[in-house]
């Protein structure tokens, strides 16, 4: 038993019926994929949360999994989400970012030693930095560079395409010339990544912000080589 959890990534591929209509989960994505019964048939369970933050997926993943004892889950999938959805200003822009990591880090440790779980990091609407693929198991750091270019690493990982106006004015008062340059620089690559996203017609069409079924059968393969988990 797999179970999947993360932001609307995890969900699955969204879209619209019609330029008018509103947007909906279209496929369920990686969890369609695992129980194909024609093909593959591997049980699993998707939690994921539309638009959360990292902090609140990894507690209704506590929640759950303390509610559930009796389920044999296997392996935790984990899409990693946009850090601007929960990070705090902490001092610094670097200093935010570093002590984001540090505790999400922690956060995502204590599952791993609390349920004795296999859990693995797929960098989804966030590429997983390389802090966490040091600390936690990865089974693909950049979901999108997997898409794009074949390769699911990624040496500079991007781990926010939305910054808060708020949140870079408060930075903007404590950065040093040099964490305003890393701030700036940031921004640019997460611009950068969303129109990779926009411009994409094979993986994320039609949505254009979110990976379609194409997509999430792509990552598939990727998990099951890494996992080896269908023989």
């Amino acid at each position: 038993m797999f179970l999947i959890t993360g932001d609307n990534w995890a969900c699955g591929s969204w879209g619209r019926s019609d330029p008018s209509s509103s947007i909906k989960l279209m496929s369920r994505g990686l969890s369609e994929c695992l129980d194909d019964k024609k093909s593959f048939n591997v049980p699993n369970i998707s939690l994921g949360q539309r638009n959360q933050g990292n902090f609140a997926i990894i507690k209704q993943l506590q929640n759950w999994l303390e509610q559930n004892p009796n389920w044999d889950i296997k392996y935790i999938l984990f899409f990693l989400a946009d850090h601007s959805r929960d990070i705090q200003v902490q001092g610094s822009y670097t200093h935010s970012v570093n002590s984001y990591y540090r505790e999400l880090e922690s956060k995502l440790t204590d599952v791993i030693n609390q349920t004795q779980l296999p859990l693995w990091l797929i960098g989804g609407t966030s590429d997983v930095p390389q802090q966490l693929v040091d600390a936690v198991p990865t089974a693909c750091q950049s979901f999108t560079n997997w898409l794009l270019n074949d390769q699911p690493d990624i040496d500079q990982p991007v781990l926010s395409t939305t910054f808060s106006k708020l949140s870079i004015d408060s930075w903007n008062h404590v950065n040093t010339d040099q964490e305003q340059q890393q701030l700036l620089a940031d921004i640019a690559k997460g611009e950068k990544r969303q129109q990779q996203w926009q411009h994409d017609q094979k993986y994320f069409f039609p949505d254009k912000q979110n990976p379609n079924l194409a997509a999430h059968v792509k990552l598939f393969w990727l998990i099951k080589e890494k996992l080896k988990f269908l023989g």
